[in-house]
């Protein structure tokens, strides 16, 4: 039991250091000439493009304006930083321009310069085309985050509240899990970086990773802390935490080990996207398999006692004073 805090603090410790590698990451979007990990002959179509003529040339934004205030937004269109060049393809029922951006229609730029045209042109035109509907797919993903990000968090607080019948520990497994979760996203940063060269990605990943890893994380912690707790009803906190530990510990760490080498394989795709979903998923995966599951929780459950299971309290059973007295004891045959 001396050994269990420093345990639980170091452990915090390293996903601390590894979370805060997670401000590597560009959510962003990835553009067509990073989206593909080969280089597919669209992307090197895509950059001939580039050289000789607007980047944007081929998917050129489209405004839409009343026909008798036509000229004035195409005036504030052309004059929008971004817009390369203007052209009116029609004029009837309504006035449509074709706006050519001087960058890649997919690009952080691209998005930049369709967020300047909504703004020039207010609300007496409509801004549309392959760059608006980008930037309108990021600016969802990014309200997304901010509300399913929670909602999942909420929704699994409650249900473990109701499993464990305790205030204190589903809080503590919840919190676990969130720093397991932006240790992945840490070290997944520096494995982008090294293997692909660049830290952009979608913004939809990490919502997709954190529903993953969330899930995942809570449910082998759901196995353990379970079984815990009914051996801590039989036997004390400690003998309970080390019979828990040691009845699901292989099903558990096989069945991640699986799980992660599974994820893993996406790794090999050519779509760039998958590839970073499997490396955040399988080092997470591997993350609370072998370091959160087996070291920091049970280091954390030893060091809290039964205050762990406020308002609760279950019974504390045989106490026994040090490790050798419990190794004499003829129940932990069994263990």
């Amino acid at each position: 039991d001396r050994h269990a805090r420093p345990v639980w603090t170091v452990g915090c410790a390293l996903l601390a250091g590894c979370a805060a590698l997670a401000v590597l990451l560009a959510p962003g979007g990835l553009p067509l000439g990073e989206a593909l990990t080969a280089r597919a002959p669209s992307v090197r179509a895509q950059s001939a493009l580039a050289a000789h003529f607007p980047a944007g040339t081929g998917s050129p934004a489209i405004v839409v304006a009343d026909s008798e205030g036509a000229a004035r937004t195409r005036q504030r269109v052309d004059a929008t930083p971004g817009v390369a060049r203007t052209e009116v393809i029609a004029t009837r029922p309504r006035t449509t321009i074709a706006a050519t951006l001087d960058s890649a229609p997919d690009s952080e730029r691209a998005q930049e310069t369709v967020a300047r045209l909504r703004t020039a042109t207010g609300g007496r035109a409509r801004v549309g085309g392959y760059p608006a509907q980008v930037y309108d797919m990021q600016q969802a993903a990014e309200r997304d985050r901010t509300r399913v990000l929670p909602a999942v968090l909420v929704i699994v607080l409650l249900l473990l509240l109701g499993l464990l019948r305790s205030l204190a520990l589903p809080v503590v497994l919840v919190v676990v899990a969130v720093g397991n979760f932006l240790a992945a996203l840490g070290i997944s940063a520096v494995i982008f970086d090294v293997a692909f060269g660049s830290t952009a990605t979608e913004p939809s990943l990490v919502l997709f990773s954190f529903v993953f890893l969330i899930a995942l994380g809570v449910d082998y912690n759901i196995f353990l802390m379970h079984r815990v707790r009914r051996e801590s009803l039989l036997a004390g906190q400690r003998i309970g935490t080390l019979r828990g530990l040691r009845a699901t510990g292989n099903a558990i760490s096989s069945a991640g080990v699986v799980l992660a080498v599974t994820f893993a394989t996406l790794a090999v795709m050519p779509l760039r996207y998958l590839a970073q979903i499997g490396v955040i998923v399988a080092v997470g995966v591997l993350l609370d398999t072998l370091f959160v599951r087996p070291f920091l929780v049970p280091a954390f459950t030893l060091d809290m006692g039964p205050w762990l299971w406020w308002p609760t309290k279950p019974p504390a059973g045989p106490q026994l004073g040090n490790v050798g007295e419990q190794r004499s004891q003829p129940e932990l045959a069994s263990v």
